[in-house]
């Protein structure tokens, strides 16, 4: 979808006359389903198959200078069918060491299909929901588009997740299945609250900043996302990200694109961004006031 918008309002600022407008977004819209398609058949592991994802907390604890993490993932699960295990995607040097549901632990077991599988304290009946509560940590290996990596900008370390179509595994318990988008997530990201030059961390995760809590050295940035989304799209990055924020008005409401960029791409960044706020308003003129319904 993102790469059809993309193209799309390339067609429309190259100013095709409407008979081509057209013909080339149908052929778009053709090419874009085929590769969404060959995606969402691809690689689904048949063990989840009898659960649906509906929401994850997601706490994560990185350092951007060391290629680890650590974490707690809630997740809250609907029976397609009877349960008494619930199977989760996690390559196998991630380390679990801990499995709960309602405060109690529950046995786990991985294996070198890199599947977690967990087993409940009694019979899921159908449609009713889960949860569990995993701790975990270990060095992710990194997989596709650099499912999980550090590097270093100007000096200054940065940690990235970049998990498309299948890297989510490699560094946290997921369902990794395109079909199944979890409805909504909480982002809950604990870095140093500086770096080794005392600038401070920045970490950025998908949906709306909820709040910043310094505890001593660490911080803990929380994001929410209440959109459906993939277990390959949810993502972190941190560093020391300059900020700044473009505000669209959208027929008086308005919203705020907010911009996370290196220390020294930020004059570039900022002669180049504006523009975001045009094309924001081109769609909402073409589509609907955003947030898109569709």
């Amino acid at each position: 979808m993102k790469r059809l918008i993309l193209l799309l309002f390339l067609l429309i600022s190259i100013g095709v006359n409407s008979q081509d407008f057209e013909k080339d977004l149908h052929e778009i819209v053709k090419s874009e389903s085929r590769a969404a398609q060959g995606r969402m058949a691809y690689k689904a592991n048949l063990n989840t198959q009898n659960y649906d994802v509906t929401y994850h907390k997601l706490e994560f604890t990185i350092d951007p200078s060391i290629a680890s993490i650590s974490g707690v993932v809630t997740t809250h699960f609907v029976a397609k069918e009877e349960m008494t295990q619930v199977t989760f995607d996690l390559t196998d040097n991630m380390i679990v060491s801990q499995v709960l549901q309602g405060g109690n632990a529950l046995g786990f077991t991985q294996n070198t299909d890199d599947e977690l599988v967990i087993t409940l304290s009694s019979t899921l009946s159908q449609n009713n929901t889960g949860i569990v509560e995993i701790t975990y940590s270990g060095t992710p290996e990194s997989t596709g588009f650099d499912s999980f990596e550090i590097g270093t900008h100007s000096g200054d370390p940065v940690l990235w997740t970049l998990s498309e179509p299948y890297g989510a595994k490699d560094w946290w318990p997921c369902k990794q299945d395109l079909n199944d988008k979890i409805d909504s997530i909480d982002i809950h990201i604990t870095t140093p609250l500086n770096n080794s030059q005392s600038e401070e961390y920045v970490a950025v995760s998908n949906g709306l900043e909820q709040s910043q809590v310094i505890n001593g050295s660490n911080k803990t940035t929380h994001f929410k996302h209440q959109y459906p989304i993939p277990a390959y799209l949810v993502a972190i990055a941190a560093t020391n990200y300059e900020v700044y924020s473009h505000t669209v008005t959208n027929n008086g409401n308005p919203f705020e694109i907010v911009n996370y960029v290196y220390p020294e791409s930020l004059a570039t960044a900022q002669a180049s961004t504006p523009v975001t706020v045009d094309i924001m308003n081109l769609f909402s003129d073409l589509f609907e006031e955003y947030p898109y319904s569709n």
